[in-house]
């Protein structure tokens, strides 16, 4: 949450515009959208929703065709590989940002 709180805080004040939906599966649903930009074009945003028994939960956000969770996978395999494949860097890194 702390990861996508900070990448959509320069959207902060615009409109969000939802354009559409699908079912990919029996848990997991599409929403585009966009967000409406003042002093810009509009930034397509898709939002992966999957039904859990807590409820709907948003799993990954994809802005402009890239994929936060993806994106984020591959940050933390990055972490994993420079730290000679020990997760437990990973850990501590996550660990310093949730502290922060």
């Amino acid at each position: 949450m702390k990861t996508y709180a900070e990448r959509f805080k320069q959207y902060s004040g615009e409109s969000l515009k939802v354009t559409g939906g699908q079912a990919v599966s029996d848990s997991d649903f599409l929403v585009n959208s966009s967000i409406q930009r003042p002093d810009g074009p509009p930034v397509n945003v898709d939002w992966r929703v999957r039904r859990t028994q807590a409820g709907l939960k948003i799993i990954d956000v994809t802005v402009e065709n890239v994929s936060m969770a993806v994106t984020q996978r591959s940050e933390f395999d990055s972490v994993i590989q420079n730290n000679g494949g020990r997760i437990e860097a990973l850990l501590d890194s996550l660990r310093r940002q949730v502290s922060a």
